[in-house]
């Protein structure tokens, strides 16, 4: 699938600071943070960036929770990964 933007909403921080944003797909995590998923978004996106995203689990159900973080955005191409401890 692809990413839905209207589903892609800001939450907050100023300026250059890494922003929130909030995410709920019916996408898997798998497919979420692969390369590109994002680059709808990549205006609006900027490197260290959080993304709260709320995806499918393997039963297609919207349970999974991931924090992933915005590694590069540019009209070339947007990669997250998830946020670990």
């Amino acid at each position: 699938m692809a990413l839905d933007r209207t589903k892609l909403a800001y939450m907050g921080g100023p300026g250059r600071a890494p922003r929130l944003w909030s995410y709920t797909t019916t996408d898997t995590q798998a497919t979420t943070i692969a390369a590109n998923y994002f680059l709808a978004a990549y205006s609006q996106l900027q490197v260290g960036d959080f993304i709260f995203c709320r995806a499918a689990n393997a039963t297609a159900v919207v349970t999974d929770m991931t924090i992933l973080v915005v590694l590069t955005a540019t009209s070339g191409g947007v990669t997250v990964a998830v946020k670990s401890a």
